[in-house]
């Protein structure tokens, strides 16, 4: 099966997208929204962090409700990926493409993905903590090893001695990176193949297997093409604003607005990738090319010569009797 380019994935994503209103409606109340509301929750923190004379009652109260807030914000974003791979999947089985869904039923209908999806992030991010022990363990056996790391008032020379010689352990992080992009499918699995938890990341690193190469160039050639003219729209609209009275909100509003639209973007391209790995693109993949017309198979042109009637199809030559009368 040939594989996609990233230019194709990218453009039929959006003209994917295009074509469905309720994306863009669960990219706002789904992914954009509880961004921005996650990045207040988390300056609100560090601005009582920073507060004097904190009693330890209210700082647990506070951080108590941070944590869950964050979570509550994180189950509404696995709502939004599982209400985009929902529509998409829908298209799939609809391949007219006339299939159209309001917000409100995909809503109500992408809940039940919800949960399957957040839970097995959790799931999955345990996991990732668990190998990247590999590398958090010996590092901080090194730091509390070396002693009087900040005493010296050269701060290169403490750099040098207490922190540049962490590198020499990032290769231990290589089996969390590997577990990583293995299971980045996870959440697609589940929509489409109706799996979850540990069965959504075994299928994941299924259809993963043996094209490690492929993901990782897919994954860094999507993330460079969707990502960063995102990134680099919101530095350069960050810097207009400056002149501009409140400009740290207008230019959340919108960096966030960016990030979400490029994530809608990439979440589609994903159900793509996830088709074109297992091998069934006419079933999975929803990012078709557009229908090119077909040459005629048979091309007949009939040619009466006395009362021989000769059929040229594609160089066969059929003998047909004349017909009655002839």
């Amino acid at each position: 099966m040939p594989r996609p380019g990233i230019l194709d994935l990218t453009r039929g994503s959006l003209a994917f997208a295009r074509k469905h209103t309720a994306l863009w409606w669960a990219t706002l109340w789904l992914f954009i929204l509880p961004s921005i509301l996650m990045t207040l929750v988390l300056d609100s923190w560090e601005n009582f962090r920073e507060m004097p004379s904190q009693t330890p009652t209210l700082y647990w109260t506070i951080f108590i409700g941070v944590v869950l807030a964050l979570a509550l914000l994180c189950f509404l974003m696995s709502w939004g990926c599982g209400a985009v791979f929902l529509i998409a999947k829908r298209q799939i089985q609809n391949r007219a493409g006339r299939s159209r869904t309001s917000f409100k039923t995909l809503r109500k209908e992408s809940f039940s993905f919800a949960i399957p999806i957040f839970l097995t992030s959790l799931l999955r991010l345990c996991f990732i903590a668990y190998l990247a022990l590999l590398f958090v363990v010996p590092a901080a056996l090194y730091i509390t090893a070396v002693p009087n790391c900040n005493e010296s008032s050269d701060v290169l020379t403490d750099n040098l001695r207490c922190f540049y010689p962490l590198f020499l352990f990032l290769p231990l992080l290589l089996p969390a990176i590997y577990y990583t992009i293995r299971t980045t499918f996870y959440a697609v699995a589940i929509v489409t193949d109706e799996s979850a938890y540990r069965e959504a990341l075994d299928r994941s690193r299924e259809v993963t297997s043996g094209k490690l190469r492929a993901v990782i160039s897919w994954l860094l050639g999507l993330g460079a093409l969707i990502f960063l003219p995102a990134f680099a729209l919101e530095l350069f609209i960050g810097m207009t604003l400056d002149t501009m009275p409140h400009p740290m909100v207008l230019n959340e509003i919108i960096g966030e607005s960016l990030t979400g639209i490029a994530l809608l973007i990439f979440l589609l391209s994903l159900v793509s990738l996830y088709g074109n790995l297992r091998g069934t693109s006419g079933d999975i993949n929803v990012l078709r090319a557009p229908h090119k017309k077909r040459p005629a198979s048979i091309k007949k042109s009939l040619k009466i010569s006395g009362s021989t009637i000769t059929a040229e199809a594609t160089g066969v030559r059929e003998i047909m009797p004349p017909p009655a009368g002839a």
